[in-house]
């Protein structure tokens, strides 16, 4: 037998048994995924009637995007659960997290396209307690004479470009809204400044190729072993701050590159939806760092020791920052556009909210959806 020959079979003998090995472990350990929570130590998640073994698995298959075909965009993979539904609508066929949109009973339709990132797309709560369906269920409450109909866009890990893009894509492929809200900003602050990349896109999903490797090539072993890594460095605190927070000039230059890109998106997406005969509205994301709160309670000291473990330094370039994202804010108001700084909207909170630094229970959810509704309703 030629060495060739030879070979070719040690690594053909090799590769079936890495194959049987890693069909083993996803046998003994399931399909790799993040670490399910103890959602017991989290404060704001432990008295949640919907916290269950069934949700928990839910909740840790929400980490991968696809990749829209023939477009720069992601959102998020069909889904079919108990408490996640990720479904394909008309007239676009996008996919849109379920909304539990109140019924019409005869009254006119006004059509709300809800855009933002992981908190609109409301990975801690189950389909009924997003921020979108909050909102359908605010908005019919505040203005009865309407039936509200509110399509969940968000995406987990988006930004303001990508949320443009996701506007233009939407409103090309023939849906008509009354009013395209976004609540966003945060992720441009993340990207832009913590990790010194204003402009890139904020997340990247599964093509074709991308999505046959994930389902069926058997990489249980890598992925088990990253999830694994990813996880002491978290727990162990071996993380560190990005050097350039610690030099002044070049954070400066971040914030300002992200500020100029964070207003120019909301300023075209205005745009687009006037030419398209919808309302716009622009609100400025909460997060664990926002506002100093009057109320000192047990989930700001869960999520700021989450966040100080698995991105340190994050606190100090969101502090930063956030002065020029409202000033952008309020530079946009001035140009007749539609804004609503949330910044401060968990300031005097009364009770746990916070699961980490920029992700909410069902109470928070429903802060945001009253100030949206209380803002589009008055708009009228």
């Amino acid at each position: 037998m030629s060495f060739l020959r030879k070979a070719l079979v040690i690594l053909g003998i090799t590769f079936g048994l890495y194959i049987l090995l890693d069909f083993a472990v996803a046998a003994i350990f399931g399909q790799p995924h993040p670490a399910i929570p103890d959602f017991n130590r989290i404060p704001a998640l432990r008295q949640q009637t919907y916290i269950s073994p069934a949700f928990a698995r839910e909740y840790v298959r929400n980490d991968f995007l696809e990749a829209v075909p023939g477009e720069p965009l992601m959102w998020e993979p069909l889904r079919e659960g108990r408490y996640f539904n990720v479904e394909a609508l008309p007239p676009t066929g996008a996919h849109y997290r379920r909304t539990a949109n109140p019924p019409a009973q005869g009254r006119p339709a006004v059509t709300v396209l809800l855009l933002g990132a992981s908190q609109v797309y409301g990975t801690e709560v189950p389909d009924d307690l997003t921020i979108a369906s909050l909102l359908a269920g605010r908005l019919d409450a505040l203005d009865p004479a309407h039936a509200y109909v509110v399509y969940n866009a968000g995406v987990q890990s988006v930004g303001s470009l990508q949320e443009l893009w996701r506007l233009q894509y939407e409103l090309d492929q023939g849906l008509k809204p009354d009013w395209v809200i976004l609540l966003g900003g945060g992720l441009d602050v993340v990207r832009g400044v913590y990790q010194a990349t204003p402009g890139a896109p904020s997340a990247v999903g599964h093509g074709l190729v991308g999505r046959l490797l994930h389902d069926y090539f058997p990489l249980n072993i890598y992925r088990w072993l990253r999830v694994w890594l990813s996880g002491r460095a978290t727990e162990g605190a071996l993380r560190q701050a990005p050097p350039h927070l610690a030099d002044p000039a070049r954070l400066q230059d971040l914030i300002h590159q992200t500020v100029e890109g964070y207003a120019a998106s909301q300023r075209r997406m205005a745009e687009l939806a006037k030419v398209h005969g919808a309302r716009f509205l622009t609100a400025l994301d909460p997060n664990l760092y926002t506002a100093d709160f009057t109320r000192m309670s047990a989930d700001y000291a869960y999520a700021d020791g989450v966040c100080r473990r698995h991105s340190p330094g994050i606190r100090d370039a969101i502090r930063a920052a956030w002065p020029g994202m409202s000033g952008a804010l309020q530079g946009l108001k001035g140009e007749g556009i539609r804004t609503l700084d949330l910044s401060a909207v968990f300031r005097d909170k009364a009770e746990d909210i916070f699961v980490d630094c920029d992700h909410f229970n069902a109470a928070g959810n429903a802060l945001i959806a009253d100030r949206l509704a209380t803002a589009m309703v008055g708009a009228n």
